[in-house]
């Protein structure tokens, strides 16, 4: 099916700088992991934004076919068996453990999902300008 995508920059951060190579592997698991499974046009938000204080969020939104909260606990566990999953994890684990280690244990991605719904990672990274 048919993929569209929004993309939604909020105001004033149209200088913020993000690291290379974060976005493509989440649009890329929204596309391969959310949307195909569910063999029918999908839709694709990235909004950034600015939390008013000192951080950015990335969020990359799809209306795929959604994952429960074990299949969230999954992703971040090392380790897994699952071959079927294991890039889905390991690029995910990877650009989280990346931000954490260059920003804090406070950044990193974040993920909100309803099967059948939605899927939403949000990465969370200190704001810093070009």
């Amino acid at each position: 099916g048919d993929i569209t995508y929004i993309k939604e920059v909020d105001e004033g951060i149209e200088n913020i700088r993000i690291p290379s190579m974060i976005l493509q592997p989440l649009v890329e698991n929204a596309i391969f992991h959310g949307i195909e499974p569910k063999q029918s046009t999908g839709h694709i938000t990235i909004h950034v934004a600015h939390d008013g204080l000192s951080d950015i969020t990335v969020s990359v939104e799809d209306d795929g076919i959604g994952m429960d909260a074990e299949q969230i606990k999954k992703i971040f566990s090392e380790g897994s068996n699952d071959k079927s999953q294991f890039f889905k994890e390991i690029g995910l684990m990877n650009i989280h453990k990346r931000i954490k280690y260059e920003f804090g244990e406070q950044y990193g991605i974040f993920i909100e999902s309803e099967p059948g719904l939605y899927t939403r990672m949000i990465v969370r990274i200190p704001a810093r300008k070009n």
